[in-house]
């Protein structure tokens, strides 16, 4: 027999989890959609350690709000982050740091904590009849009032997209304790964002064009070049070519119109993925979070929904709007100094979305 909830969220990463709460806390009887890592609760392995992430004073700050405190104080003390763009070297901000895979383990600890329905499941297709949707989901059926989306790029269709970039990263899980610190570094065909813990893990996330295929050698002389302009930090550069994880993915900016029927939103990057030059990720999803327990509240109470669905899409057609501008300033200034085609096809790119929306 299928299962009844006022919310089904599908997904348990910042902005599901914020939106479950917040919607659990108003009196709705909320669900949760979202299989667990098989090392939940363990934190990654001793010998490779998994992607980091860094957050915004500001994205902790949205986070405890959400009642995701447990979450935020995942994260290190403020690493200071230099930064090399448009040829000159400067420092810009703090941030802390987290390991994702002990990030999202204490999102769904929260989850657990509340008065929210968590369904270890991954759902698989979703229908609307008779005023309901139903979510197929690998341990049956559920049914939901209403439904928000914040599977992020698993969601998949996008109506607009980004420049086609992707993300290749290497990660080392090492012993050696060391001093947390970021660092944004512009190269001739991309840029790369590195991490180091306090714990000594090290993240070098290269993002290029997505039509370059990098091997592990390439991937390799990236590093050596960061390291050149980061003597300061010693970075091992043959333990992390050697030993180190590899993986890569999608990091093309997209927008989704959140809105996909009476009561179903798409939230967080379901809806808006931003460049990941922007570190404002997190911040967002959770703020998406916010406007979304509100509308479906007000969805609930008798608001008409083509009144809350014009809200919604407005504001996050114009959250695409200022994340296109944005990006397309940082990668101009990158090209007006290096001139090489990654950073000027990059910023025409941008410019055009700048323009079209």
């Amino acid at each position: 027999m299928s299962r009844l909830f006022d919310v089904v969220v599908l997904g348990a990463g910042p902005a599901g989890a914020a939106a479950a709460m917040a919607l659990a806390g108003k009196g709705f009887n909320t669900a949760v959609v979202s299989k667990g890592s098989a090392t939940e609760g363990h934190g990654p392995s001793a010998a490779l350690a998994g992607p980091v992430q860094g957050l915004s004073s500001r994205a902790l700050v949205a986070l405890t709000e959400a009642g995701l405190a447990p979450a935020a104080r995942c994260a290190s003390g403020p690493a200071a982050r230099v930064v090399f763009w448009s040829g000159e070297r400067s420092e810009r901000g703090l941030e802390g740091l987290v390991e994702r895979e002990v990030f999202d383990a204490s999102l769904r600890s929260c989850l657990q904590g509340s008065s929210v329905s968590r369904v270890d499941a991954v759902a698989r297709g979703i229908t609307f009849a008779e005023e309901l949707w139903q979510v197929e989901t690998s341990e049956g059926p559920i049914q939901g009032r209403t439904v928000l989306d914040a599977r992020g790029r698993h969601a998949r269709r996008s109506d607009e997209r980004g420049p086609l970039l992707v993300s290749w990263s290497l990660n080392l899980k090492s012993d050696e304790c060391r001093t947390a610190r970021t660092a944004v570094v512009a190269l001739d065909d991309g840029w790369c964002w590195l991490a180091i813990t306090p714990g000594g893990t090290l993240h070098a996330q290269f993002v290029t064009s997505a039509r370059q295929q990098w091997s592990r050698e390439q991937l390799a002389r990236r590093i050596q070049d960061v390291a050149e302009k980061l003597p300061e930090a010693a970075l091992p550069v043959d333990q992390l070519v050697a030993r180190g994880s590899e993986s890569a993915c999608a990091a093309v900016a997209r927008y989704s119109q959140p809105s996909r029927g009476p009561g179903h939103l798409r939230i967080g990057d379901a809806a808006v993925a931003m460049d990941p030059l922007s570190g404002n990720g997190i911040y967002e999803a959770v703020r998406s979070a916010r406007v979304a327990a509100a509308a479906v509240n007000s969805y609930l109470q008798g608001l008409p929904w083509s009144v809350v669905a014009r809200f919604v899409d407005g504001r996050s057609r114009e959250l695409w709007r200022r994340c296109a501008s944005k990006a397309a300033e940082f990668y101009r200034l990158q090209a007006g100094w290096s001139g090489s085609e990654f950073w000027t096809s990059t910023a025409a790119a941008y410019a055009v979305i700048r323009h079209e929306v």
